[in-house]
């Protein structure tokens, strides 16, 4: 065991209020939780874990993060999350800035039981909005309205220095009207794969909305790319030198230059978008050398029919070692395993809104 790697922590808790129709993680509805029980198995399952990877402390690896995912986690009683936090910390140490997150539901969030969760441990809370849209939460079968998620937001948000919920809504089809009901219930990032689809909805939102970002998530050509260049905040799938040099003719006419990301292939795959793994360090590289601090990550898009999860920590590794903050990986059926992985950006958009229409 490689004691100098540190070691992220993924404590899965299966238990929900209800069943969300779009879910097919490991959930279920009980009529009765048996909270102590399964608390308890939690703990024995963590020591059994600790005596696989080294007889001492010393030969295992320290903890750099520890997600409590579920399900719904914040079911939990605190004194449970407070002993396999403690727990973690006996059987393999913590570094100095480990950060601690917990997922929350709206539905399950008041004063008292986040203030419990931050006193037995946690350091970030993650809040499962999903939308703003009251149509969109029906679908989804979600529990909470437009006002419990901001009430949620705002008392987390009041009680803890980190705090998530923030989602780029890659919504297939989105109109100019749904786009629109998102802004006015507060969201502000947004996803598009196409470019001219965003050109044709976006720049008559941010006029009435300053704030709005717009991040351009699929693969783009280089005839696109002064298009993406006036109009996008952020350009997630940098991956080549024909499209460096496309954005920089682009952004010298423009005056600006959005935020980009370098998209890596992390499964070599012939059919994808992406910088080859064995080309990926020298590309970032040059892509920070000619574009600076515009170039604020990395984005991957695992093969889908592969455990996603290597792919997640290999990105994130790639980016804590070029000193990039942003990594943008995950989609609907994966997104959970991607913050745990690390990610900073995560991208849902067919749980919520279905499969996108044929193209024609």
């Amino acid at each position: 065991m490689d004691t100098e790697e540190p070691l992220a922590l993924y404590v899965h808790w299966p238990f929900c209020l209800s069943k969300c129709p779009y879910c097919d993680f490991n959930s279920h509805v009980r009529d009765e939780i048996p909270r102590a029980r399964f608390g308890a198995a939690l703990r024995r399952e963590l020591a059994h874990e600790a005596a696989r990877m080294g007889a001492t402390r010393a030969e295992r690896p320290v903890v750099s993060s520890i997600f409590f995912g579920g399900g719904t986690p914040s079911l939990m009683a605190p004194e449970t999350v407070a002993g396999l936090i403690a727990d973690t910390r006996t059987l393999f140490g913590t570094t100095a800035d480990v950060e601690i997150t917990l997922e929350a539901n709206p539905t399950s969030v008041e004063t008292g039981l986040l203030r419990a969760f931050r006193d037995a441990g946690v350091n970030r809370i993650s809040i499962g909005i999903q939308s703003l849209e009251p149509e969109a939460l029906r679908f989804l079968g979600r529990e909470h309205d437009a006002r419990q998620a901001v009430a949620a937001l705002e008392l987390a948000r009041a009680l803890f220095g980190r705090v998530s919920f923030d989602l780029i809504y890659a919504r297939p089809g989105q109109d100019a009207q749904a786009w629109r009901a998102e802004l006015e219930a507060g969201q502000r990032v947004f996803g598009e794969n196409r470019v001219q689809e965003a050109a044709a909805k976006f720049p008559a939102l941010r006029a009435r909305w300053p704030d709005l970002r717009l991040h351009i998530i699929g693969g783009l050509q280089t005839n696109k790319a002064a298009e993406a260049v006036r109009i996008a905040d952020m350009i997630e799938s940098l991956d080549r030198p024909a499209l460096s040099d496309a954005l920089a003719r682009a952004a010298e006419r423009a005056g600006r230059l959005p935020d980009l990301l370098v998209q890596v292939n992390t499964g070599d795959e012939t059919q994808k978008s992406g910088v080859r793994l064995e080309d990926a360090d020298e590309f970032i590289d040059h892509s920070r050398a000619r574009f600076g601090a515009a170039v604020k990550g990395l984005m991957c898009i695992p093969p889908h029919d592969q455990d996603p999860a290597p792919h997640f920590r290999l990105l994130a590794d790639m980016a804590a070692r070029h000193g990039l903050p942003v990594v943008s990986m995950g989609m609907s059926a994966d997104f959970e395993r991607a913050i745990a992985c690390g990610a900073t950006l995560v991208r849902v958009g067919s749980a919520i809104f279905g499969a996108r229409p044929a193209h024609p």
